[in-house]
């Protein structure tokens, strides 16, 4: 998945903890920050001994997002029964230090996250 070790890896949809698990038992990252809005409680049960993880997806913009899910499945959507904060990727990226990579599910606030904070981490996937 990515091509050096890190150390913090973000994962931006985290589900339920299983990539987080993976880059720390494999070496990939000795830190990993997970977010995950919809299935918070089950990732932090999961992997929450090992990674941090918080209930917010990682947007454009701050706002609620709202999320439809069926079974394991969910998209964000304007009539979406599940709420969720959101904090931008700027935000993220600006409270980072040292080697940092990103695993994103969903690339749609790279083009809202000004170029000096994308430089801040070394791969995206």
């Amino acid at each position: 998945m990515f091509k050096d070790n890190y150390e913090t890896v973000v994962d931006i949809g985290g589900f339920l903890g299983e990539t987080a698990w993976w880059l720390i038992s494999e070496g990939y990252a000795r830190r990993v920050i997970v977010f995950e809005p919809v299935y918070y409680e089950l990732c932090k049960l999961n992997v929450g001994d090992v990674a941090e993880v918080y209930p917010q997806a990682v947007h454009w913009e701050r706002k609620v997002l709202r999320f439809n899910v069926s079974g394991i499945a969910s998209q964000p959507s304007v009539n979406g029964k599940r709420p969720a904060e959101s904090i931008t990727l700027t935000e993220v990226l600006s409270s980072l230090t040292g080697d940092i990579a990103v695993k994103m599910d969903y690339k749609d606030s790279i083009p809202h996250t000004p170029c000096d904070m994308l430089r801040r981490a070394e791969e995206y996937h």
